[in-house]
């Protein structure tokens, strides 16, 4: 080392570590923060999904016939704990409909209330139809609709409504419009420039022909197969693959994993879910 350099290596390390020791306080607060926050976020989530139980618990009540809400009354369900969350649940009867609570008293105190509005059975409302049903004739048919067959919509049908179906769907001919939901427990096809504006739940596979279109989203246990510009505006959730041919778009999250229709089931435990809200507090 030159004379004139003897002396410096020195400041230079003081100066170094000083800089770390700066540096280093604020870079472990971050990680501290960041460890804090993804443990409350953990935590919270396991608190919507204990809420989310709830009300899973209180429709299981209906259904089973554990529980019997009196006419115009109010059942409160006995304590879950669920995820290490205190949940409390009551069963409120409207009339044709039933109101479902669920309180989840998370671990800072706050609440989580999730309130669902369900009927069992049949959906309310709807029109039953015994067997197959063709919908034809460049016609609009106002209201809703339970075919225990299958169904066939013809030559510029507007379904002003919904339909469920205990059999097919085929959606056939150009300008076919459903202005609601569809739900079938077998496979839904949709041919031909078919607009459907709500959601759909499918129990076998969904087939997609001919710039068909879902404005909502899509359940479908089985395979969805889409061809030709068709389109999924919102998220599918399938229990089985996604297959895409010649422009076939999904717009929102997919394949998310299938776990059931949201907006009703068949059989003797047919429900619907007519709205779902969730309020922090």
């Amino acid at each position: 080392m030159f004379g004139g350099e003897k002396g410096q290596a020195l400041p230079i390390a003081l100066v170094v570590l000083g800089l770390g020791g700066l540096m280093l306080a604020p870079f472990l607060g971050h990680v501290s923060a960041n460890l804090i926050g993804s443990r409350i976020y953990g935590e919270v989530v396991e608190e919507q999904y204990a809420a989310d139980a709830g009300i899973e618990f209180g429709i299981w009540h209906l259904l089973s016939g554990t529980t019997v809400v009196p006419e115009g009354g109010q059942v409160e369900l006995p304590t879950l704990t669920l995820n290490s969350t205190p949940v409390n649940v009551t069963i409120r009867d409207l009339g044709e409909t039933y109101e479902i609570t669920s309180t989840a008293h998370c671990s800072d105190g706050s609440l989580i209330i999730i309130t669902a509005e369900v009927t069992y059975g049949l959906p309310a409302g709807f029109e039953v139809i015994e067997g197959d049903k063709t919908f034809s004739g460049h016609a609009t048919y106002t209201g809703d609709y339970y075919v225990t067959g299958d169904v066939s919509l013809e030559n510029h049908v507007v379904i002003d409504g919904s339909i469920y179906a205990e059999g097919d769907i085929t959606l056939n001919n150009h300008s076919t419009v459903i202005n609601g939901d569809i739900v079938t427990a077998g496979t839904l096809t949709i041919n031909d420039q078919t607009d459907i504006q709500g959601n759909v739940c499918v129990g076998e596979n969904l087939i997609m022909r001919s710039y068909g279109q879902i404005r909502g989203d899509a359940h479908v246990l089985g395979n969805i197969t889409m061809y030709n510009q068709t389109k999924i505006h919102q998220d599918a959730y399938v229990g089985g693959t996604v297959t895409l041919f010649n422009k076939a778009k999904i717009l929102g999250d997919y394949p998310l994993t299938y776990t059931g229709c949201p907006i009703f089931t068949f059989g003797e435990g047919a429900y619907s879910i007519l709205s779902w809200d969730i309020t922090p507090q």
